[in-house]
């Protein structure tokens, strides 16, 4: 448990909210299921869990590009912004699953990822039996020695499934930032493009002009 409370309090997003709350489980498509069974087994949740979340962040990041590609005041939707109560304090239970803004993306993983803390937990409070084994062929040792191993590869996943979390966040962050900004770039360097065959079809027009004209001056024809 007390891994629990210093994941919490590492987690950079509390620092901006001042506490944790968590996001309503339905908001997002996530399916709960498969990383909430204690009995699925460690190898089976941990591959689960890691699907999932990749599943989680690609439909964010899918949602984002489309919302910026098809949108061009995408800033002014409220689902690109976090969402703030009467009171004007941030508010994670006004958090959709449209909305790709950095602290309800952040918000949703923290919930996927604490379930599957929460389970892993549990797991650890069992023995590591496998099923395809007689328990009675099995000795205390034995059977204690597996449950340590599991175990401790349990409490290391966690640490690693953390900092998994909290480098994705970051990097969909930056993300979410300089891809409006790619978008702009993109259509500046167009007009530009444009710009310049522009002024090169009128450099060719100008072209066909004398360089000088003789004896403009002069009202007679010659």
């Amino acid at each position: 448990m007390r891994f629990l409370k210093d994941s919490i309090g590492t987690w950079w997003i509390s620092i901006v909210t001042g506490m944790i709350i968590f996001v309503s489980l339905s908001a997002f498509a996530v399916d709960f299921g498969k990383i909430n069974d204690p009995y699925a087994g460690f190898n089976t949740l941990r591959a689960n869990y890691h699907d999932e979340m990749n599943k989680y962040f690609n439909e964010k990041l899918e949602k984002l590009v489309e919302m910026v590609e098809n949108d061009e005041m995408f800033y002014d939707r409220a689902e690109f912004s976090t969402p703030v109560n009467n009171n004007g304090i941030t508010d994670a239970s006004m958090c959709t699953a449209d909305n790709v803004s950095s602290y309800c993306v952040s918000m949703g993983a923290l919930d996927v990822y604490m379930t599957y803390v929460r389970t892993l937990t549990q797991v650890q409070e069992t023995l590591d039996i496998d099923p395809e084994i007689v328990i009675q062929d099995l000795s205390v040792q034995s059977l204690m020695g597996d449950t340590t191993s599991r175990n401790n590869e349990i409490a290391q996943e966690i640490i690693e499934a953390e900092e998994i979390m909290e480098a994705t966040m970051a990097a969909y962050n930056e993300f979410r930032m300089a891809y409006p900004m790619h978008i702009q770039y993109q259509e500046v360097l167009e007009n530009l493009i444009a710009y310049r065959r522009k002024l090169r079809d009128l450099q060719f027009e100008v072209n066909r002009f004398p360089g000088k004209f003789i004896n403009t001056t002069t009202l007679e024809c010659r």
